[in-house]
């Protein structure tokens, strides 16, 4: 994980990262000729004049430093010119003035004590102490983590052919840091600058870094004495040097690399580090290129492809005839789309909206939406299908089975399926259904959205008590059937609502509890209606070729309260020979053939009731049985 951190920090953030760090040196250089902490506000009030010289010094010589190896391009420049520093230091110092007034005046650092190993004994350690600290350690270690990691980013930027390993580096830091302990010594960690200074000398063997560290060893011993001979100004002077090689690196070496829009990201970095700190501003840098991420990745195109249906003669794999065919292939009424992206979000979401909006006419009617490609799906995302047009029903097909849960979840009223085929097929049987309507807003036309999300809320609708269900059925079908109310299906229809038409598999029996329908019959030269489907007055005459007359010849008789319907479904399968549609308000008892299997398991004796009657009902149709021993509220409808 920490190495996907790693490679996750965006270029603009390193680099200004580098300009952060440059500008830190430069700082620390100049506290430490000067011993004391500066600041922007303190640079612009003025500089003291018994500083300015050190402190200008200081700069040449990083400069110099910088430029010599640049312009002779051989590794021993820089020691040569650390070299003559020094020498011409004490030159002027031996024609001008003595040592000990110049370290008098701040130029050399006082002596340092020698290192004393004696004092370092176990006895002084007192276990209690350290274990007392945990919660002190812990957060050393997560600081310690976050300086490797902030640490190791520049230097595997440096060598652009080499990827650090986060878990080998982590784990020689934490050898080192547990070696350094029992030795008595500070946490280990990674030190940029003198890694920086290996690298530009060209030390790109493991020798120099072994080197470097056998250099520090000795310099532990022997090292204290000499450092008080060295200039203050060659040591800041090297700072100097390693700070303006991290400022090139920011605006000077990436400039065929960066764009002028991350050149203004990396400045509001650093400006903004020097107003407030480190962590903030690399916050700010983080949002500042999530943000530019986000304005270019929603003017960039993620569909593969977006189209109408007919026209790129895209058909699911149902047999249809020719006539349905030449239709399809006509029609602009399913508009086709598909993703490559891998998330939907709402940049994704605004550019994808913005690319479909052209084809989304008034003749438009399913948008389908093919979303194969992606792995995740947020909640701007998802309240995105909400802008679509209302008279578009929305199709997602090829959805992961994590991220229909989710959309199921979220409550969208759109229709979900597992492949485009199935997704086609179902918009073009709703498209064959309305062929005959014209122009006509077909929206407008249904009085309630489709969408086979079963987490939406359930609509409104009337419902009957078990009492009110079992008087129904005692009235249509007689006695001792009580126990089969839970197996009936409730079925409230609205005025002109299809129930079901002609040529449709009937799923079971019905009984009419209340209101008032119409059995029509005849050829269906107009929209087919399937159930729970309603259209106006106008449309539904249209539907069945017939006048507004209830004398026409098409139409057949009234079925009113205590009928009973397609009893013969309840055995075999059937086809309607005729359609039902409400002239009222109504309610009807659906009783489906595979609920007829249950009743005969759990309620046997009531099954053998409703066989019973329905055996007298279709042999008093025969004139089989005697006429009243059938109850008088009770009339039957053949199939």
């Amino acid at each position: 994980h920490m190495d996907i951190l790693k490679s996750a920090f965006p270029q603009p953030v390193m680099l200004a990262f580098f300009g952060i760090i440059g500008i830190g040196m430069i700082q620390s250089a100049l506290e430490l000729v000067s011993g004391q902490r500066w600041s922007v506000k303190r640079l612009l009030d003025g500089l003291p004049e018994e500083d300015a010289g050190p402190m200008a010094l200081t700069l040449l010589s990083g400069l110099v430093n910088r430029l010599a190896p640049k312009i002779l391009r051989h590794y021993l420049v820089l020691p040569a010119s650390l070299l003559i520093q020094i020498l011409g230091f004490y030159l002027v110092v031996s024609c001008f003035t003595s040592v000990a007034a110049v370290r008098t005046a701040g130029w050399l650092w006082d002596p340092f004590p020698a290192l004393d190993l004696r004092s370092l004994s176990l006895g002084n350690v007192r276990l209690s102490v350290v274990l007392g600290q945990w919660d002190a350690i812990s957060s050393l270690l997560s600081v310690l983590v976050f300086d490797v990691l902030t640490i190791l980013l520049p230097i595997e930027l440096m060598t652009p052919t080499k990827s650090v390993k986060m878990e080998e580096e982590l784990r020689t830091a934490g050898y080192s840091s547990l070696l350094s302990g029992l030795l008595f010594g500070n946490v280990s960690y990674i030190s940029l600058s003198p890694t920086r200074f290996n690298a530009d000398a060209g030390g790109v063997d493991r020798g120099s870094g072994l080197f470097a560290a056998a250099l520090c060893v000795l310099w532990i011993f022997l090292g204290p004495e000499l450092t008080a001979y060295v200039p203050k100004f060659v040591v800041g002077g090297m700072l100097c040097h390693l700070a303006f090689g991290y400022v090139l690196d920011v605006f000077w070496e990436p400039r065929s690399l960066l764009s002028m829009g991350e050149y203004l990201i990396i400045l509001a970095i650093i400006l903004y580090y020097l107003i407030t700190d480190l962590a903030p501003a690399i916050f700010l840098g983080l949002a500042l290129c999530s943000f530019s991420f986000i304005l270019r990745y929603s003017q960039s195109s993620n569909l593969e492809f977006v189209t109408v249906a007919g026209q790129a003669a895209m058909f699911s794999n149902r047999f249809r005839p020719p006539t349905d065919h030449a239709f399809l292939k006509s029609t602009r009424g399913i508009v086709v789309v598909r993703t490559f992206c891998s998330q939907l979000f709402f940049g994704t979401m605004a550019s994808i909206l913005a690319e479909v909006e052209p084809f989304l006419s008034n003749d438009a009617r399913f948008l389908l939406v093919d979303l194969s490609s992606l792995r995740t799906i947020d909640s701007s995302g998802l309240v995105g299908f909400q802008k679509v047009p209302p008279h578009i029903q929305t199709v997602l097909v090829c959805l992961s089975p994590d991220l229909e849960a989710q959309v199921r979840r979220a409550g969208l009223a759109v229709n979900l399926f597992g492949s485009i085929d199935e997704g086609l097929e179902w918009c073009e049987d709703r498209i064959l259904k309305f062929r005959h309507l014209g122009d006509s807003d077909l929206s407008s036309l249904l009085l309630v959205p489709s969408s086979n999300n079963p987490s939406l809320p359930s609509r409104d609708v009337p419902r009957l008590s078990p009492a009110e269900v079992c008087q129904a059925v005692k009235m249509a079908l007689g006695s001792n059937l009580e126990e089969l109310e839970p197996l009936l299906f409730q079925l409230p229809v609205k005025k002109h609502e299809v129930v079901f038409h002609e040529g449709a598999l009937a799923e079971g029996l019905y009984v009419v509890v209340r209101g008032a329908l119409q059995i029509q019959y005849g050829n269906q030269r107009g929209i087919v209606l399937g159930p729970g489907e309603v259209v106006a007055d106008a449309n539904l005459h249209r539907s069945f070729g017939q006048p507004d007359q209830d004398s026409s010849p098409g139409r057949g008789k009234a079925v009113t309260a205590g009928e009973v319907l397609c009893e013969a479904a309840l055995y075999a399968p059937h086809l309607h020979s005729w359609s039902l549609v409400a002239s009222a308000p109504s309610m009807l008892l659906l009783l489906r053939r595979d609920n007829l299997l249950l009743a005969e398991q759990r309620h046997p004796q009531a099954a053998i009731s409703l066989h019973r009657c329905l055996m007298r009902s279709q042999m008093q149709k025969s004139g089989a049985w005697p006429v009243q021993e059938i109850g008088p509220a009770r009339r039957t409808a053949s199939m």
